[in-house]
């Protein structure tokens, strides 16, 4: 049947993932214009990997987070009170740093790791350990 939908070739991306060694794969061509090749890919805001390792999409939401602090580091500095600041911690950077844990939970490795608990431990030293 024809439904009329066109496919957009410029926004097609294609992401292999394989765990063999050395295996080369042919580009995939539609109506004469070849897909582009991807070895990351982000979807519904999670970066997925190519090998589905989750560095790329920790790395990004560590940054996300990062610039968060700072916000709460105003808070503090205002004399905020710590239920607040508590409140803030959790609604915009703890929800940015283990947003789709379900999904790279058991996955991580010690590098991605340690990311997330630097981010942990600058928000200990901000709060003065109130924020659990």
């Amino acid at each position: 049947t024809n439904d009329d939908l066109k496919l957009n070739i410029s926004k097609t991306k294609e992401m292999i993932i394989d765990f063999r060694k050395n295996t080369a794969h042919q580009p995939t061509i539609i109506h004469g214009e070849e897909v582009a090749s991807v070895d990351r890919y982000k979807y519904l805001g999670v970066t997925i990997q190519e090998h589905l390792k989750w560095t790329s999409h920790i790395s990004i939401q560590a940054k996300k987070a990062s610039k968060r602090l700072y916000h709460l580091c105003k808070l503090k500095e205002f004399k905020v009170s710590s239920k607040l600041q508590e409140l803030f911690y959790h609604a915009t950077i703890e929800s940015v740093m283990l947003f789709a844990c379900t999904v790279w939970g058991n996955g991580l490795n010690r590098h991605d790791e340690k990311k997330i608990r630097r981010i942990q431990k600058i928000v200990q030293s901000i709060s003065g350990g109130n924020i659990p």
